[in-house]
């Protein structure tokens, strides 16, 4: 069974920041024991990416918050290399990210023994 995004907390999220947004096409990239990832495609705000990356946990909600607290963080330090935290909802389990394509995991980018530096 193919797990359901949760459009109405993204939407919410995407839009309290944005000013409006609203999904037009999402995939499911994973979906794993402890949490799903969806590739979702947005329209809205002049600054909203076309492209966000939506990750609900399903197990483990500490490593989910920790996850989000990190992306939060390199956020608001303006590390580039890491993707935008646009949101989270503790009720819905889930927080939205900037999609950078093709690009290293956010899980590469933290493991990098050079991202320190190249963060400061």
């Amino acid at each position: 069974m193919m797990p359901d995004l949760p459009l109405d907390a993204v939407e919410r999220l995407l839009g309290a920041r944005h000013g409006s947004a609203r999904i037009v096409g999402s995939s499911l990239l994973k979906s794993w024991e402890r949490n799903d990832v969806w590739r979702v495609r947005v329209t809205g705000g002049p600054d909203l990416p076309a492209m966000v990356i939506v990750k609900q946990w399903k197990a483990e909600p500490a490593r989910g918050l920790d996850e989000w607290a990190a992306l939060a963080v390199l956020t608001g330090a303006h590390w580039t290399a890491a993707p935008r935290f646009l949101g989270g909802d503790a009720d819905a389990r889930c927080f939205v990210m900037e999609d950078l394509g093709a690009g290293p995991s956010l899980e590469a980018l933290l493991r990098d023994p050079g991202a320190g530096e190249r963060a400061a």
